[in-house]
Order: C-alpha cells, then sequence, then structure tokens
C-alpha cells in the first residue's frame, strides 16, 4: 500500500495547495522509511516532507530489500546502511538524493539470526549491528566507497535467552552502549573506529525483567551525563548516570495511571530543544511526552494517540517542529506538531499509507 491520504480540513488542503502541487525544494527534506516486506512492502521507501507545512509528497520505493527494518545514514550522506532482519544480513547503499533512489552496494552476513538495529560512529568509519535471536553484536569496518568489509567483533551476550536491541555511539565517539533486552542489561564498550574493534568497558543491570531496548543519551555537555533507557516489557525509563560507568537512577512509566492493558514500549528520543523526551507505546498506541528537568529528571505531561495501531518508531525532523510516528499494524505513517513551547504534540491531519513501516529516518 502506498496512498498517500490527507486529514485536512477541506479550507487548508486549498491553503495548502500549492505545496502539495509543488513544494519549493528548499522547504523539503527526503525521509527514508524502513519496512517489513511480509504484506506486500518492497523494502525501504522515500517520501518527501515540508518542513514548513508538514505534508508528505513523492512516495516512492527507494530499493528492494528483504525486511530493512532499521536504518542509518553514513554521517557524510551519500550511503545508507540497513539490517535485513529475515536473512540476517547488514546491506550498504549508495544514495541518489536527486532520483530518491538507492544502489546496493553489497551485504554481509553479521553472525546472528534477527538484526534488528545499527549505528554507524561519528566518523563513518565503523558499523555496530544488533542481533535480536540469539542475542548478539557485530561490527563492521567501512570503507571509503561506503562498503562493508569482512565482519570484525563478534560477541555473544551471555545468558538463557539474550536479545540485542540497540546500538548507540557516544557523541564524543569513544563509546558504543548496547542494550541486551532478553539479559536485562546495557553493555557499555570502548571502541576503535579505524580498526572497527571494541572492548567491553562495563554492565549495568536492568530491573530484572525491564528489557531494555533503546536509549537516548542526553543532549549537550551537561544532558550527556544522563542516559535514558527504554525499557520495552515492563513499559518504563529508567534514568542512568553516565561517568565512568552506567549508574541507575531512577525508573518512570510511559503509561498514564489509568491504563491497565497490555503495552510494549518501542521508541525513544530527545527532541531538538532537549526540555523534552519522546517514547512510543504499542498496545496503549501513544506517544508520551516527557519533561526534562535542569536536573536530568523526568516527567510525564503528555501521552497523545499515535494515530494508528502499534507505532513500533517515530523520529523529529531537524528544524524540531514535526514528528512522525510509523505505525506498524496500521500501515500508516502520522505527522504530529510539537509545540514549540510545552513539547506537546498535535496530530497535523497529514499520513501517508504503507505497509508495515517500522523505522522513520530524516537525511542530513
Amino acid at each position: 500500500m502506498t496512498r498517500v491520504r490527507s486529514l485536512l480540513p477541506i479550507a487548508l488542503l486549498l491553503a495548502a495547495a500549492p505545496f502539495l502541487l509543488g513544494a519549493h525544494k528548499e522547504d523539503t527534506r527526503t525521509v527514508y522509511l524502513g519496512t517489513y516486506t511480509k504484506k506486500g512492502s518492497q523494502g525501504i521507501y522515500t517520501v518527501r516532507f515540508n518542513e514548513k507545512t508538514g505534508a508528505l509528497t513523492q512516495l516512492q520505493l527507494a530499493a528492494e530489500s528483504a525486511d530493512p527494518s532499521f536504518l542509518a545514514l553514513h554521517p557524510s550522506g551519500p550511503y545508507l546502511y540497513a539490517v535485513n532482519e529475515g536473512t540476517a544480513q547488514v546491506s550498504a547503499f549508495s544514495v541518489d538524493s536527486a532520483a530518491g533512489k538507492l544502489t546496493l552496494l553489497n551485504q554481509k552476513p553479521t553472525g546472528g539470526n534477527g538484526p534488528c538495529h545499527l549505528a554507524l560512529d561519528s566518523t563513518g568509519r565503523m558499523l555496530a549491528v544488533a542481533n535480536y535471536d540469539g542475542g548478539s553484536l557485530a561490527t563492521f569496518p567501512v570503507g571509503l566507497d561506503g562498503r562493508l568489509g569482512d565482519r570484525k567483533t563478534f560477541i555473544q551476550f551471555p545468558g538463557a535467552k539474550p536479545h540485542g536491541h540497540s546500538t548507540t555511539f557516544t557523541a564524543d565517539n569513544q563509546l558504543l552502549l548496547v542494550d541486551d533486552l532478553g539479559g536485562d542489561a546495557t553493555h557499555v564498550y570502548k571502541i576503535t573506529p579505524d580498526t572497527a574493534e571494541i572492548t567491553e568497558a562495563s554492565v549495568a543491570a536492568a530491573n530484572p525483567g525491564a528489557g531494555p531496548r533503546h536509549l537516548a543519551i542526553g543532549p549537550g555537555k551537561a544532558g550527556s551525563k544522563f542516559v535514558y533507557v527504554l525499557n520495552e516489557l515492563n513499559s518504563t525509563i529508567s534514568r542512568y548516570s553516565f561517568a565512568a560507568a552506567l549508574e541507575k537512577l531512577d525508573t518512570v512509566s510511559t503509561l498514564p495511571p489509568s491504563f491497565h492493558g497490555k503495552n510494549s514500549g518501542a521508541e525513544i528520543e530527545f527532541g531538538s530543544k532537549d526540555r523534552y523526551l519522546y517514547a512510543s507505546n504499542r498496545g496503549h498506541d501513544s506517544i508520551a511526552v516527557f519533561e526534562v528537568a535542569p536536573g536530568g529528571v523526568i516527567r510525564l505531561v503528555q501521552d497523545t494517540a499515535a494515530g494508528g495501531h502499534t507505532p513500533r518508531s517515530f523520529a523529529i525532523d531537524p528544524s524540531g517542529k514535526w514528528l512522525l510516528a510509523a505505525n506498524q499494524d496500521s500501515d500508516n505513517i502520522v505527522v504530529f506538531h510539537i509545540d514549540p513551547k510545552t513539547g506537546w504534540l498535535k496530530q497535523a491531519g497529514v499520513e501517508i499509507k504503507l505497509s508495515s513501516p517500522v523505522c522513520v529516518l530524516f537525511a542530513h
């Protein structure tokens, strides 16, 4: 399904018509969309996003690829990488930004089944992949031509049912943080970008049964003292102090007190203003908004309907004015406006239909 639909009232549609029919190129930005390909999707898609109006146009297939469930851009821009969850591979693509197309450069096996997350360091010389099934981590060197070299490091997480679920490099490019959902742990590694090698520095234990999935490092020099881990299984966010190692400080729910149904946490990201943190709930089908106090403590201030079912992923545009939520089980991506004063979300009245969207990535 690739039908574009607008929910705007008629008056707003008429006002937005010049943008929908032909937005100025300088006002639009490419957004890459990862999908599961079992229900009709063919791979990685692109759509043009208007940063002034929130309109989405020109949805098209950028590259055929099997289950590209998470995407990452090279810091220099011309290369994109995707995990292929169903085939246990990671793919490298060159980017034709003018045509909105991707060309496959090469693929490498990740060494474990179900690769579900990946990230590049700030130099673009190494890539890290988390394997969900079996619970492992792999690193790869990245060439100057964007191609992936042979796997350099493979780490099997301990325990009965480990599940690697995220890879996050620190802003100073010294460390790699990896969530193990099944092992209830976040691992910290020292990195050597030149060789794509890593060595474990420390491990932080989560609450038993929490299931750490994704994390966000506080922005700025002061904020980087804290790491916020979204726990999938108990729908919470745990705040850790971050110095020589991670030390758990406190934990808050991503759900309103009135909700008692089944839910699992999915995505977490800071807004560009640094004062607000966002997390998605699958089951409650909402995006939770947290206010961040100067000391790093977070407080739930809003939970708003995601506009569909199972918001697996979302992304905030570089201007910090918009949030795009990918609802996996209702086959739609919904646009929200972010209030600059309160951080609150409001549906902008625009969505696109796409089969099983699971990742949203704004181009540089």
